[in-house]
């Protein structure tokens, strides 16, 4: 990894909706570098509000090492409670066809809360309007029955 690389954020989260898109750019220097991605996801739970989350994979420079898929995927667990709430949809945009099936294949056997939709190279224009469907059709967060 170069030092440019080394400087760049591994990861953004652009919060200025409600419609939350995490971009990751490349793979995290060490453990605690992707800990404070978590630290900052988890601060969008508790807000406790009404949210889609976007996850791009599309620039993501290398590989994020399978202990950091984990630890996401524990993460995402344990927030189970907070998602099935709070996010009203999950969209991830994945370049990759392998890399999309397989991460079809792991919601298969263990399906999620909310709704999770995968979207190709091709498709960001469909994962937009999924995504804004689901704020069309939805009715406020404190109208919603649970």
């Amino acid at each position: 990894m170069t030092t440019a690389q080394q400087t760049q954020a591994f990861v953004t989260l652009d919060t200025t909706s409600p419609n939350i898109v995490v971009r990751f750019l490349r793979a995290p220097v060490d453990d605690a570098e992707f800990e404070r991605y978590l630290w900052r996801l988890d601060a969008l739970y508790r807000q406790k509000k009404a949210m889609t989350l976007t996850f791009d994979t599309t620039q993501l420079v290398g590989m994020i090492p399978v202990k950091h898929f984990k630890r996401q995927a524990e993460f995402m667990r344990a927030q189970n409670d907070q998602s099935e709430k709070y996010v009203r949809r999950v969209a991830v945009y994945i370049a990759s066809s392998v890399v999309r099936g397989i991460v079809n294949l792991l919601l298969t056997l263990k399906p999620p809360v909310v709704k999770v939709r995968l979207f190709g190279q091709q498709e960001w224009p469909a994962l937009v309007d999924w995504i804004q469907q689901e704020w069309l059709v939805s009715p406020p967060i404190n109208q919603r029955t649970y």
